[in-house]
């Protein structure tokens, strides 16, 4: 992708920012482990593009259970606290969608759909 691109992906009218995972946040869940929830830059469940509070508990089933510890991921995260796909720099979004193909592919399932 090319840096203009990428430096238009995050404006507050691009649909990227909204539905498309920023960051994903670990959830506390019983006996389950490495359950996160995927957020959009606006640190808002996917799709969500109200400005009002969010409880990310109450969006489980969004939450994506990673086969291992996604910290353990490589050539994925920009940042690993929290885990993050890309950031400010104009060049984290650049390969963002090679970043996102290695994460997708290293067994990601629905949190409801793998109990």
């Amino acid at each position: 992708m090319e840096s203009d691109s990428a430096e238009r992906l995050t404006m507050m009218d691009q649909w990227f920012r909204y539905w498309l995972p920023y960051s994903f946040f670990k959830l506390e869940t019983a006996n389950r482990d490495h359950v996160y929830l995927p957020v959009n830059r606006n640190y808002k469940p996917l799709g969500v593009t109200s400005d009002e509070w969010v409880d990310y508990e109450n969006f489980t089933k969004q939450a994506v259970v990673f086969s291992a510890d996604p910290h353990t991921f490589e050539n994925v995260w920009v940042d690993q606290e929290p885990l993050y796909l890309y950031g400010e720099a104009i060049s984290s979004r650049v390969d963002y969608f090679q970043r996102l193909e290695r994460l997708l592919s290293s067994s990601v399932k629905l949190f409801e759909r793998s109990n």
